[in-house]
C-alpha cells in the first residue's frame, strides 16, 4: 500500500508546470495551468490519493489536450505564414555562404576593375597627349594679346559621364578655359581642337576644308591663323572659303604660299573664279575695264575715280600694314589709325611714313602721275577727270607699282 502511494505521487510529480509565453495567446492555456495546478496538489493522506487522482486526472487530460490542439493549430498557421519566407533565408543563407567563400575572389574582382578604370583612363589620356599638345600649340598661335593661355587637356569621367576638362591660366591663375573666354577665344578654341583631329596622321584625307573660320576673330588672331594654316599645308592641301578679306590680306603680308581667288558675280548671275593675289592692282584692273568700256561717259566719270582711289589706298594699306606688323606692333591699333584717317593723301602719308598729315610734296615730286594720281583720288569724285580714262589709269597703274616697290 505504502509503496503504490509512492509511486502514484512520482507519476503526479512528473507533470511539469506549463512556461510562461510571451506574445502568444491561447484560450486553453489558463484552464491548462488550474487543471495543473489541482493535479500537482494531492492530498496528505494516503487513503484520500486514489480518489484525487479519479477525480483530477480526466480535467487534466481534457485540458492538455485542448491546449496541445490550440497549439498545433497556432503552429501550422505560423508555418503556413512564415513557410515561404524561411524557405527564401535558406536560400539567401546558402548564397551568402557561397559568396563568404568566394570573398577573396571578390576582392580580387574588384581590384582588378579598378585597375582597369584608372589604366584605362591614363592610356586615354596618353593617347590624347600629342592632340593636346598640337591644339595647344594651335592656341599659342591665335591666342595672340589674349590674357589666357590654354593648359592640360584631358578626358575625365566614365561611360555617358565623360567629358573633357580645358584647363586655363588666366593671367597666371588656375582657371576653365570655357568659363573666361570670349565668343573670340571660344571660336579659336574650337579651332584649335578641331585641327589635330582633322590632321592626324592616321587620317585618309590628305585636305582640310574650312568655311568661314576667322568669324569672331580679332585682326590678331586672324595673322596668327593664317600661321597655324601655312603650317598644316607644309603636309596636305588647305582650302578656306572666307568673306573676310582680312584672312586673304593677312595671307598676302605673311608672305605665305597660297593661291588667292576671288569668287564674281557678273550679269545674270554668271560666276567666274579670278586670281587676287594683288588687290591694288587688281583693281586697277577692274579701273582699266571700265575705262575701255563703251559705258555712258557720265557712268565713267562716276565709278572710274572711286575705282582709282581704291587701288592707290590698297596698295598704300599694304605697304604700311607691312611695316607695322613685321616690326611686331599691334594690329589693332595700326587699324584704328588707319581708319582714323580716310583721306587718300593721309593713309599714303601713313604708308611712307608712318604717320597722317605729313607733306607728300617729296613724294609727288618723284613721278609727275603721281600728283595726277592724287587729284583723281580726291578730286576726281567730285569735279570729274581732268585727263582722259586711259590717262587716268596709266597714272593709277604707274602709282600703284611705285607704292608696292616701297621697302617694307
Amino acid at each position: 500500500m505504502r509503496r503504490g502511494a509512492e509511486q502514484l505521487r512520482s507519476l503526479i510529480a512528473r507533470v511539469p508546470a506549463l512556461p510562461e509565453t510571451t506574445g502568444v495567446e491561447l484560450d486553453s492555456l489558463e484552464r491548462a495551468r488550474r487543471a495543473r495546478e489541482r493535479w500537482a496538489n494531492p492530498p496528505e493522506r494516503d487513503s484520500d490519493l486514489a480518489e484525487h487522482v479519479v477525480a483530477t486526472h480526466p480535467e487534466l487530460v481534457a485540458a492538455f489536450t485542448a491546449l496541445r490542439e490550440e497549439a498545433t493549430a497556432r503552429l501550422e498557421q505560423y508555418r503556413d505564414a512564415w513557410s515561404p519566407i524561411a524557405e527564401k533565408l535558406a536560400n539567401w543563407l546558402g548564397l551568402m555562404r557561397e559568396v563568404r567563400s568566394t570573398a577573396q575572389d571578390l576582392r580580387d574582382v574588384r581590384t582588378a576593375h579598378t585597375w582597369l578604370r584608372d589604366n584605362t583612363k591614363r592610356l586615354r589620356n596618353e593617347h590624347l597627349r600629342p592632340l593636346a599638345e598640337h591644339a595647344r600649340h594651335i592656341w599659342s598661335r591665335l591666342r595672340q594679346q589674349s590674357n589666357v593661355d590654354l593648359g592640360a587637356i584631358e578626358l575625365t569621367g566614365n561611360g555617358p559621364q565623360r567629358n573633357v576638362a580645358l584647363h586655363a591660366d588666366v593671367d597666371g591663375a588656375r582657371s576653365q578655359a570655357l568659363g573666361v573666354m570670349s565668343q573670340g577665344e571660344l571660336h579659336a578654341l574650337a579651332l584649335a581642337l578641331f585641327l589635330p583631329r582633322a590632321t592626324m596622321e592616321q587620317s585618309p584625307f590628305r585636305f582640310v576644308v574650312l568655311d568661314d573660320p576667322v568669324q569672331a576673330m580679332d585682326p590678331a588672331k586672324v595673322d596668327g591663323f593664317v600661321r597655324v594654316l601655312a603650317e598644316l599645308a607644309e603636309h596636305r592641301q588647305v582650302v578656306v572659303f572666307s568673306h573676310d578679306d582680312r584672312l586673304a590680306d593677312s595671307a598676302r603680308r605673311s608672305d605665305v604660299r597660297a593661291r588667292i581667288l576671288e569668287v564674281q558675280r557678273g550679269r545674270n548671275s554668271e560666276v567666274t573664279v579670278v586670281n587676287s593675289n594683288d588687290p591694288a592692282r587688281g583693281h586697277v584692273s577692274e579701273a582699266r575695264v571700265v575705262a575701255k568700256s563703251d559705258m555712258d561717259p557720265q557712268v565713267v566719270e562716276a565709278v572710274l575715280p572711286e575705282l582709282c582711289r581704291m587701288a592707290v589706298e590698297a596698295a598704300a594699306w599694304e605697304v604700311y600694314s607691312a611695316k607695322r606688323f613685321h616690326n611686331g606692333q599691334d594690329r589693332d591699333k595700326a587699324e584704328r589709325l588707319w581708319n582714323e584717317n580716310s583721306r587718300t593723301s593721309d593713309r599714303i602719308g601713313l604708308a611712307l611714313c608712318g604717320e597722317a598729315g605729313v607733306d607728300l610734296g617729296f613724294w609727288l615730286e618723284g613721278h609727275p602721275r603721281r600728283r595726277r594720281t592724287l587729284g583723281i583720288c580726291s578730286q576726281g569724285a567730285h569735279e570729274g577727270l581732268r585727263c582722259s580714262a586711259d590717262e587716268a589709269v596709266r597714272s593709277v597703274q604707274t602709282t600703284v607699282d611705285d607704292l608696292l616697290r616701297e621697302p617694307r
